[in-house]
């Protein structure tokens, strides 16, 4: 392992994210590397400076200044698959609610299927409404 190698994994050592062959081959180096032992001492020491500090109080309303900072170089949103799928939801729940309305207005009841009648197709449903409602226009 070189110097560069053994540097690179330092980091990864102190938060204990090296694979058991890693830390091996780390370890190999740093018995035989003076230098990488002392580089090893700097990083465990500023390590433990920062760990004895403690955590660190957010500012107020850090949360958001960062999102409005963010939000001002962020590209303008068009909606995307997110937006149009709520578009067709909506028109959906629009379509639903105009044909329960129009079998309001209609008095046009559906009717319910007896015990041994499978239930009752929608399209069926709105075909009967919008005759229902082509035959009151007419009246």
């Amino acid at each position: 392992m070189s110097c560069r190698d053994a540097r690179r994994l330092l980091g990864a050592r102190l938060d204990g994210r090296l694979a058991a062959g890693e830390g091996a081959a780390l370890e190999a180096h740093l018995a035989g590397c003076p230098a990488c032992r002392r580089e090893r001492a700097r990083w465990e020491a500023s390590a433990g400076a920062l760990r004895a500090a403690g955590p660190t109080p957010v500012p107020p309303a850090l949360a958001e200044r960062a999102f409005r900072a963010a939000m001002a170089g962020a590209p303008a949103r068009d909606g995307g698959f997110v937006g149009a799928a709520r578009r067709v939801a909506l028109a959906g729940a629009l379509a639903a609610a105009a044909v329960w309305l129009a079998a309001l207005a209609t008095g046009a009841a559906p009717r319910r299927p007896a015990s041994g009648d499978a239930a009752q197709d929608p399209i069926e449903v709105a075909v009967l409404l919008w005759t229902a409602g082509g035959e009151r226009d007419a009246e």
